[in-house]
């Protein structure tokens, strides 16, 4: 992490863990050193300008924590890094430092049981997708569930009077436009179309 530092100006960094001890790479371009009122900041300090280094802390966990920091003035465009909070999400280990030894009999205790064969799993599997059909095509596919499925819907053909006729003459809709099957599942109303008769794409409804 790079933390943009000031001249005269000192920089706090924040930690979750309280700090154990902190490496500095160049003491004479720069001074840190732990709060005595709070062992979890840590204040760092530019002592010359144009100067960069690099810090590394280890909190009481052994976590460490690298930072780049670098010396800026007045006449710098950007605004420095004052207050810097640390999350340790990302961190290296410390190697000194000996692993726990994991109970591996509460561990068994504690994990979950689950003592369904796997042929059992899969019937159970293949009904919920006995239970569901699948419509639209690849790209816009969704379940619905089989039981929720209303038809009995029809649409009736149309016809409409054409104005190059004076609205004498009627011409009937085309077969393209005319929905194949009409069902609801209590929530959406689905029109289907004959995917070989639409031109291009289904028509549009509003």
């Amino acid at each position: 992490y790079k933390i943009r530092l000031r001249y005269a100006m000192a920089t706090l960094l924040f930690f979750s863990k309280p700090i154990s001890d902190f490496v500095l790479g160049d003491k004479v371009g720069f001074d840190a050193k732990i709060l005595e009122s709070n062992d979890r900041i840590l204040l760092i300090k530019p002592l010359q300008i144009g100067v960069d280094s690099n810090i590394s802390v280890i909190d009481n966990e052994g976590k460490i924590f690298s930072f780049y920091v670098f010396s800026t003035t007045f006449t710098s465009s950007k605004h420095p890094n004052l207050q810097v909070f640390i999350e340790d999400k990302n961190y290296y280990s410390n190697a000194f430092l000996k692993p726990q030894k994991e109970n591996k009999e509460d561990t068994l205790e504690n994990a979950p049981t689950n003592n369904k064969p796997l042929k059992e799993k899969k019937e159970e599997t293949k009904e919920k997708e006995e239970e569901t059909i699948t419509i639209g095509d690849n790209t816009n596919a969704m379940k619905i569930i089989k039981k929720d499925i209303q038809k009995g819907y029809k649409a009736l053909k149309s016809s409409q009077r054409k104005w190059y006729c004076l609205g004498i003459c009627s011409k009937k809709s085309k077969l393209s436009l005319m929905p194949k099957e009409i069902f609801n599942d209590k929530q959406f109303t689905y029109f289907k179309f004959d995917k070989r008769l639409a031109l291009s794409k289904f028509p549009v409804i509003y």
